[in-house]
C-alpha cells in the first residue's frame, strides 16, 4: 500500500489516498488533496463564511466576493 501511495502522489505536495482492499485485491478508492477531507474548521470563523460565498458564486458564475480584511 505504502507504494501505491507513494506512486499515486507523485508530484504532488499532499495528497491522502483512501484504498479499499478484499482479499489480496486493492482498489485506490479516493484521493483527496486537502487534510480531513475538507471537514476542517477556519479560524476565524468569517474565513468558512468566505469560502462558502465563493464557492456559491463560482456555481452561479457570479464574481467572487471579496475577501475579509
Amino acid at each position: 500500500i505504502q507504494d501505491l501511495s507513494a506512486r499515486l502522489s507523485r508530484g504532488v505536495d499532499f495528497v491522502r489516498c483512501d484504498f479499499l482492499m478484499a482479499g489480496e485485491t486493492v482498489w485506490a478508492s479516493e484521493l483527496t488533496p486537502c487534510p480531513m477531507g475538507g471537514r476542517q474548521q477556519f479560524q476565524p470563523h468569517f474565513w468558512m463564511e468566505w469560502l462558502g460565498a465563493v464557492w456559491a458564486a463560482t456555481q452561479e458564475h457570479r464574481a467572487w466576493p471579496e475577501p475579509p480584511k
